[in-house]
């Protein structure tokens, strides 16, 4: 799979070796990875307001189309693992 994803254009060196437990900031990132290369012309919403402990635009992004959200205290916690 992770072949199929670089040959169709899916950079995803910077998390090598894979694993399959993933930071909630590194999930993000290959989500943004991902849309930008299937519809590079993406028209964003307005960006989320920041979290109080993450202020990146890329976690701001995706949360912004839905793909992920933040806790009740206004946290994101970036470095919380997502278990598969």
């Amino acid at each position: 799979m992770v072949e199929q994803a670089e040959k169709d254009g899916l950079r995803l060196s910077y998390h090598t070796p894979y694993r399959l437990n993933i930071h909630r900031d590194e999930f993000c990132k290959l989500a943004w990875q991902t849309i930008q290369t299937v519809n590079p012309n993406i028209n964003l919403p307005e960006l989320a307001q920041p979290f109080s402990d993450c202020d990146e635009d890329i976690v701001r992004q995706i949360e912004a189309l839905g793909i992920v959200t933040g806790y009740e205290d206004g946290t994101f916690q970036p470095t919380r693992e997502l278990l598969h």
